[in-house]
């Protein structure tokens, strides 16, 4: 499942959904456009997954795609919960499980407590409830789910910012922590592990000035790579990637610099603007390379009068020709 971006950051009632190309079960045939934010909705199919929330709560989540370029959208019904304020919304997906944040308390949403994480997985119609991760948030731009074995487990890794480590008044290292979860029976809930970068890479290829306050890595997009040992790609657009296999015993951060950026953008660089405007890395389909793109933005300039320009070319001719008469 490829996840759009958001379209409507607050759905209370349910519009008219697409149908299901003609797969009752809820199950698209191949790739959809998952929009982000779920509905809130009673539309149970033969996809609705049931589970219960840290309060206490039965909640139901149905999965209805449609054909792209529309938009597949989840349905999230529990008649206990106010989603007024704030509506739950998909963080991840891989293959045909999805990850869903589902406020449990809109009162307390600045906490982590007050948010429950629920991983959907149709073929068992089940939600199964995470661990609660706090203090950590699981935000979309940092976080992947695995789908292991054709789903029989899965696995949640997500990138937290630890604090660079200086010497001498200049850093010799910046710190990442792996929050990981495991859904085998021999899980002992989250795990963190301190990740450590040493060897500024992309520091090389894209240096930046003494003037600019600007983190090593400042994660834009989480791409779900795959592989025996779970390898993630934490993407800054601006920056680099870092590789994490995050199934190995001793995981580690592998720094790919990405290109520069073209020269029109090089300002937007430096005032940290957003670069999902102009660049985007992704992951082809069978996932053996990773795609990039920018796009150069130029301003607009006034066209020059067509005189003007005979003009200069008629000077410049005659200085190359040595002047003639």
């Amino acid at each position: 499942m490829d996840m759009a971006a958001p379209t409507v950051p607050y759905r209370t009632t349910a519009p008219p959904l697409p149908g299901s190309d003609g797969h009752e079960d809820g199950s698209s045939g191949g790739m959809v456009l998952l929009d982000r934010w779920c509905l809130i909705a009673d539309l149970p199919n033969a996809s609705t997954g049931v589970g219960t929330t840290s309060t206490g709560l039965r909640i139901q989540a149905t999965f209805h795609p449609a054909r792209p370029p529309l938009l597949s959208r989840f349905c999230v019904h529990c008649p206990g919960l106010d989603f007024r304020r704030v509506v739950p919304k998909i963080i991840a997906s891989d293959a045909d499980l999805v990850l869903l944040c589902i406020p449990v308390n809109p009162d307390s949403i600045a906490n982590a407590r007050g948010l429950d994480y629920f991983v959907y997985r149709p073929r068992a119609h089940r939600l199964d409830l995470l661990p609660n991760p706090h203090p950590v948030y699981l935000h979309g731009s940092m976080t992947a789910l695995l789908s292991r074995q054709d789903g029989a487990w899965y696995a949640v890794a997500a990138l937290g910012l630890g604090p660079p480590v200086y010497k001498g008044g200049a850093p010799v290292s910046w710190d990442f922590y792996l929050h990981l979860y495991r859904s085998t029976s021999s899980s002992k809930g989250w795990t963190s592990k301190r990740l450590s970068v040493t060897e500024f890479i992309r520091d090389k290829f894209i240096p930046i000035p003494a003037s600019v306050d600007r983190l090593y890595h400042e994660t834009g997009k989480t791409i779900m790579v795959g592989g025996e040992g779970g390898t993630v790609a934490w993407v800054d657009l601006w920056r680099g990637i870092f590789l994490c296999d995050v199934l190995d015993e001793f995981p580690a951060l592998r720094d790919i610099p990405l290109p520069c950026p073209a020269r029109s953008n090089r300002d937007l660089f430096l005032i940290q603007y957003d670069p999902s405007y102009f660049r985007d890395v992704t992951i082809s389909r069978n996932r053996d390379s990773i795609k990039y793109i920018e796009m150069e933005m130029w301003s607009p300039k006034e066209p020059m009068n067509t005189t003007a320009l005979l003009f200069l070319m008629w000077i410049a001719c005659s200085i190359t020709q040595g002047n003639p008469r």
